[in-house]
């Protein structure tokens, strides 16, 4: 979003003002309008009682990470050089419950592959997937991945 100076005191504009100023930009906005679309509403409508801009800010701040607004950001901020977010230090709610049911399937793919594998060229235990709002957790030997599995039960490290 952009600056405003007043004095010599120099600030992001948030608000209304910074919420407009995305619409400023042809990318930024298309993909909003894209995103905007998927659920069922015209960008066109902005200003409107089907679209006010209070409606539009809860949308926008509501979009979800896999969103093209966010995937465009994300793409300016890494060629700003600016350090994506550790997955672990984001929220909790940062990934969908399919995103959650796909990484549990990945690892237990993964677990499956390991210990089918040749014991003497498996390599070590593979790591779990890392997920929002999580610490980093390592299956305790064999038999967490046989409890990963619904095999046995034993805990994970966290």
């Amino acid at each position: 979003m952009g600056c405003v100076h007043r004095g010599t005191a120099r600030r992001r504009t948030g608000g209304i003002l910074g919420l407009l100023r995305l619409l400023d930009d042809k990318e930024i906005r298309e993909a909003i309008e894209y995103d905007l679309l998927t659920i069922g509403i015209d960008l066109g409508d902005l200003y409107t009682s089907q679209l006010t801009i209070r409606r539009f800010r809860v949308l926008i701040t509501g979009l979800p990470g896999s969103s093209r607004f966010h995937a465009v950001v994300r793409r300016r901020l890494e060629k700003e050089g600016v350090q994506a977010t550790p997955i672990e230090q984001l929220p909790g709610d940062h990934w969908s419950t399919t995103d959650h049911l796909v990484a549990t399937v990945a690892d237990k793919i993964e677990a499956l592959m390991w210990m089918q594998a040749d014991p003497q060229s498996r390599g070590s235990e593979p790591n779990w997937l890392p997920r929002p709002g999580q610490a980093a957790r390592k299956p305790k030997g064999a038999k967490a991945w046989f409890a990963a599995l619904g095999i046995g039960d034993a805990p994970t490290e966290t």
